[in-house]
């Protein structure tokens, strides 16, 4: 059978269109991160700006337990960068993700926005296990189901951070909360297992 080959206006158009939408979402590159791990003032840090306004987190799949190790998306929000959120597919996780949603700061009391992450990738209670279970690189970010942007995320364990500048969001949505989904789009593959795992995940506030 012969392939077709004709495009007509309507499918140009919407390709088009696509791809323009494609080019409009920016690419936010996150730093910080450290090949060693965790630098001991974690928990200060941690304990004395770091807030977790997430509220109704889900996760659109779940690795089982493992003996007495458990992966739910809670694990990102335990305070604990040694437990972590491992997605469920057989596969490298590409489309899977995990959703909440965030209170703005004035709903919690504070003065500026709770808009800097910072997020800890990977599996990161051992340097083994990190490198063994695979980390996200690129995650597709989306706020109330409109694309935000792409965050690319440093191969690095410790914490690394990027801001969503929920501050001009909210210039054009007055809402009290927003839902903020985070989607993986790309991977760095793991030595032994495809499980992506995220092992913490916690918002600072500016001014």
């Amino acid at each position: 059978m012969k392939s077709l080959s004709y495009r007509g206006p309507f499918i140009t158009l919407l390709l088009a269109v696509a791809a323009n939408n494609a080019l409009a979402i920016p690419t936010i590159v996150a730093t910080g991160g450290n090949i060693a791990g965790f630098n001991p003032d974690y928990q200060t840090l941690r304990g004395c700006c770091g807030v977790a306004p997430q509220q109704d987190l889900i996760a659109s799949s779940t690795l089982s337990p493992q003996g007495k190790n458990t992966y739910g998306i809670q694990n990102i929000v335990d305070d604990n960068p040694f437990t972590a959120w491992q997605e469920g597919e057989k596969d490298e996780g590409i489309g899977q993700y995990f959703e909440f949603t965030h209170r703005f700061d004035k709903a919690a009391g504070w003065e500026g926005y709770c808009d800097q992450v910072w997020i800890a990738n990977g599996y990161q209670k051992s340097k083994t296990l990190w490198e063994q279970n695979a980390r996200v690189k690129k995650f597709k970010v989306s706020i109330n189901q409109r694309p935000l942007a792409y965050v690319k995320l440093q191969d690095l364990m410790g914490e690394q951070s990027f801001s969503l500048n929920l501050a001009e969001w909210q210039k054009a949505d007055t809402s009290s909360s927003v839902r903020i989904k985070f989607e993986i789009t790309e991977v760095y593959s793991g030595k032994k297992w495809p499980d992506v795992g995220i092992s913490e995940l916690y918002f600072t506030c500016g001014p």
